[in-house]
């Protein structure tokens, strides 16, 4: 997870260290280690609002809530261009 978030900082044209968060993958995991402290720390706060303009995490949402829409009844070549170029179709 904490590749990805910094791989999507980075496509954003920003740094770790705009969140006052390591840049470090190591440094990231120690500090996102402990789960209940995160979730209130206003640092992860305001990177997962920044994270929100990423393409990858609008992807993301994109294929989830396909997925959420057609639980019993997905198209796995719709799925698959989803997954391929982001677009929605």
């Amino acid at each position: 997870m904490e590749t990805f978030l910094i791989a999507n900082v980075e496509a954003m044209g920003m740094k770790m260290e705009d969140f006052n968060l390591p840049s470090n993958l190591d440094d990231l995991i120690k500090t996102t280690k402990n789960s209940v402290t995160t979730q209130n720390d206003p640092r992860i706060l305001k990177l997962s609002k920044a994270m929100r303009q990423s393409p990858e995490v609008a992807k993301l949402q994109d294929i989830l809530a396909y997925l959420a829409a057609n639980k019993y009844n997905v198209d796995l070549d719709e799925l698959k261009k989803k997954i391929d170029d982001g677009k929605p179709q």
